[in-house]
């Protein structure tokens, strides 16, 4: 389908106009929800994404650039997509996709850096983080663009969680100061 861009010239004209052209990209919107659960040297990550094309029509492929993990660490629950090298590469549906992984990651007292997948390609980002923590420690958002955000009540889980935060902007790496347990 072509797209047109018009652009009309008054009677002044400007002494140059600059022209990029690129393909036509559909907008890709993605929402994801991170539950973290906190344990003794270890949290354990569920990384849900759900993928909308609000003009009806969705990119050929779309890639999802893994955490950084040991190999075959991270698990790909819901969904189909195919493993190249760091990234899930996957030709979703004009109906809209969902992927579900789950992988965990090493933690000490003082400041994490929770390891989180990255959608790439798309156009409107929206992701919390939910963080639970067992054994009474409780973790606090480290020195990061990162904000926190009301305490929601979670399907699956029999408690609340004890810190729910968003990123300020995209890509934004998330790090928790976890204190002595």
């Amino acid at each position: 389908t072509p797209h047109e861009v018009t652009y009309r010239i008054g009677r002044r004209q400007p002494p140059a106009v600059a022209v990029r052209w690129r393909p036509y990209q559909p907008p890709v919107e993605v929402a994801g929800t991170v539950s973290v659960v906190l344990g003794p040297g270890e949290g354990r990550v569920r990384h849900e994404l759900s993928y909308t094309f609000p003009a009806g029509e969705a990119p050929k492929k779309l890639r999802l650039r893994l955490p950084p993990a040991p190999a075959g660490a991270v698990t790909l629950r819901e969904g189909k997509a195919e493993r190249e090298g760091s990234s899930l590469v996957f030709s979703p549906p004009a109906t809209g996709m969902r992927l579900a992984l789950e992988y965990s990651f090493p933690t000490a007292p003082g400041l994490t850096e929770v390891p989180l997948a990255a959608a790439e390609g798309v156009t409107r980002a929206d992701q919390r983080v939910r963080v639970w923590s067992e054994g009474g420690r409780l973790p606090t958002l480290g020195p990061c663009k990162w904000v926190e955000a009301a305490i929601e009540e979670v399907p699956g889980f029999a408690r609340l969680p004890c810190l729910v935060a968003r990123p300020l902007e995209p890509g934004e790496a998330l790090r928790l100061r976890i204190p002595e347990g």
